[in-house]
């Protein structure tokens, strides 16, 4: 059963943020997040900053699926699975957007600046083999869970409570913009094109959800 109640819609817009401040928290947490930051060159850092990433993000979607459970939702309560047209969208969405993930870790990700603004190589730079597969890992995740928490989940539960859809589908892209880290807020153009990005996913969901 669905609450329409003002509170119930406030404490989903707060679940949906909180998934962005748990990333940060295990920046705060975890070792190798300061290891990557202070020494890029190091790569005894990549693979578990990836998997923890990679954790991290299964731990949402089960803690989303936890959510349905306790609602009596079923899993038809997400856009993306309660037509065979849209489960396609996703599957086409998760696919484009792991395959982006993997070339930006791929090319973008290969250097890096020392504290002498000198170029090294970075440790998210996949070289190795282990490395490589982390990252394909990651990607496949990655697309996966975040159009699942945010198109999907966070879309259907933020209209469901009676939200107009032009004001959920700004708010989960910006969730969708801060779950990639505190660094994207000094990041202007990457803030804006993580946005438009997500925006422009929600839209095309909610125009094939009509």
């Amino acid at each position: 059963m669905i609450d329409h109640s003002k509170k119930a819609l406030l404490k989903d817009i707060l679940l949906l943020f909180f998934f962005p401040v748990l990333f940060w928290a295990s920046d705060c947490l975890f070792p190798w997040y300061f290891g990557n930051y202070h020494h890029p060159e190091n790569r005894n850092y990549g693979i578990p900053l990836v998997m923890s990433i990679f954790l991290l993000e299964w731990l949402c979607v089960i803690y989303v699926m936890y959510i349905l459970k306790v609602r009596n939702l079923k899993l038809t309560f997400i856009y993306y699975f309660n037509e065979r047209r849209k489960t396609i969208i996703f599957i086409f969405i998760y696919t484009f957007v792991a395959f982006i993930i993997y070339l930006f870790a791929e090319f973008k990700l290969s250097i890096a600046m020392d504290h002498n603004r000198k170029i090294v190589q970075n440790v998210l730079g996949p070289e190795t083999a282990p490395e490589r597969l982390a990252w394909i890992a990651l990607s496949f995740s990655a697309g996966f869970c975040e159009e699942f928490i945010y198109r999907g989940f966070g879309l259907a539960t933020l209209i469901s409570k009676g939200l107009n859809k032009w004001i959920a589908l700004p708010l989960t892209s910006l969730a969708f913009v801060l779950i990639h880290g505190p660094g994207v807020i000094y990041n202007l153009p990457f803030f804006a094109f993580t946005f438009i990005f997500g925006f422009i996913l929600g839209l095309l969901l909610l125009l094939f959800s009509l």
